[in-house]
């Protein structure tokens, strides 16, 4: 059974008060919001991979190296505001095999 973990990221969706971009930058005891998810979910034993799902690169750059990660590149598409979190998982699905998705 392959349970993966997915953590979609649209760097160009806006909030009232910034961007998904700019929150993904902010550092809490030096790890970004994204690395604290990341971390969590491999300390995780059950989850076998765990996907960054977006379509904007720069991301891996804000990401630390000794992260256990693996980065999906998605359609642009999937970046609208009018897209919903459904679109985005059955995206991944017809990419990734999995039998369990932990988001």
């Amino acid at each position: 059974m392959k349970i993966n973990a997915l953590i979609p990221f649209a760097s160009n969706y806006k909030s009232e008060k910034n961007s998904v971009s700019q929150r993904a930058k902010i550092l809490l005891g030096g790890s970004s919001l994204i690395e604290r998810s990341i971390q969590t979910l491999n300390k995780t034993k059950s989850i076998d991979d765990i996907f960054v799902f977006t379509s904007d690169e720069s991301i891996k750059q804000s990401l630390s190296n000794s992260l256990k990660y693996s980065f999906l590149k998605r359609d642009k598409s999937l970046d609208s505001s009018e897209t919903s979190i459904e679109e985005i998982i059955e995206s991944f699905f017809n990419l990734i095999e999995t039998d369990i998705l932990v988001l």
